[in-house]
């Protein structure tokens, strides 16, 4: 049986699975390679390496589906799956020929033949990696839609980013906003806070709202200056589909402030992460929302928001004492 939030994971980010595969079918031949010198573990090493490539594969067989439909004009996705194939035939016989010439030019030793297959499998992952910079999606997942609100909110709300435009900034290895867990736990998160007052003021800002967000400080992290908030956003049971994005929106521009607050993170208090919080929703606010998905839509964006929702923590209502 398939697993469908595995498959849409890999529908949202394709280009990135794309480069596991390599990574993972150019680790494989390493581990094979390593066999030569270790042949009373090859067994061991040759099931590793099998292991590795089948996961590899299922990476593969879904992301290239994906990637190939984005080329596709006029559902004409058969005829660029077999150029793809061709293509890939030949890379494989020039790979094999090139193999070959070499096995017979230098002399078989394994220092000389792992330092040739490492070389090459470095190239293989970095002519992969280029390779998809010029692939164009147009699903909104994490990272794509942090660089729109970014840079929606640092343009003075004036830019959206068009799909053609995310190419130059999209990276295939995204960690930035790691801070940022959108329904990713239960709401009851915040009733296990000591500070009601807090509490309660967070749940009066987002009182006629469908989502709420609520700001942890992280105390040891923050310390050492590793993510010194994590920044919860839930959502009610009724939230429509503009609420995911617009509180993902929020969630952006809170980071962005508590980022930009110019008191020591260690000093700050929860009167301070209120205030903040409540400005970003006066922001918010003044918003022509509106304006804002129809432009995301006119610019090619799928305005489907529902894969920011990693998990469906849904609440009812937040009571106000604890």
């Amino acid at each position: 049986m398939i697993n469908t939030k595995y498959s849409q994971k890999i529908s949202l980010n394709a280009k990135s699975f794309r480069v596991y595969w390599v990574i993972g079918v150019n680790l494989a031949l390493l581990i094979e390679c390593t066999s030569l010198i270790m042949p009373q573990y090859f067994l061991l090493l040759a099931t590793t390496a099998n292991f590795i490539k089948l996961i590899s594969l299922a990476s593969a067989n879904f992301s290239r589906t994906i990637i190939l439909n984005n080329f596709s004009v006029s559902h004409n996705v058969s005829e660029i799956t077999n150029k793809f194939s061709l293509q890939q035939n030949i890379s494989v016989f020039i790979g094999n020929l090139l193999g070959f010439i070499l096995s017979i030019s230098l002399p078989q030793t394994f220092p000389l033949t792992f330092t040739i297959l490492s070389f090459l499998a470095i190239l293989n992952i970095k002519i992969s990696y280029d390779s998809l910079k010029y692939i164009k999606l147009t699903d909104l997942n994490f990272q794509r839609a942090t660089l729109l609100c970014l840079e929606y909110i640092k343009s003075g709300n004036k830019k959206i980013l068009s799909p053609q435009e995310m190419l130059n900034k999209e990276k295939i290895f995204f960690t930035k906003f790691g801070a940022v867990k959108f329904c990713q736990i239960s709401p009851e998160i915040i009733l296990e806070s000591q500070k009601t007052g807090y509490i309660i003021r967070i749940i009066d800002i987002f009182k006629d709202k469908n989502f709420i967000v609520y700001v942890k400080k992280r105390r040891l992290l923050g310390l050492i200056g590793l993510r010194k908030f994590t920044i919860y956003t839930f959502l009610k049971v009724n939230a429509e589909n503009t609420d995911i994005f617009i509180a993902f929106l929020l969630s952006v521009k809170i980071n962005l402030m508590l980022q930009e607050f110019k008191k020591p993170t260690i000093a700050m208090n929860h009167k301070d992460i209120s205030a903040i919080i409540e400005q970003a929703n006066m922001w918010l606010e003044e918003l022509d929302k509106k304006a804002i998905f129809n432009d995301i839509k006119n610019l090619g964006w799928n305005t489907n928001f529902s894969s920011l929702e990693e998990k469906f923590y849904r609440y009812h209502m937040l009571i106000k004492s604890v």
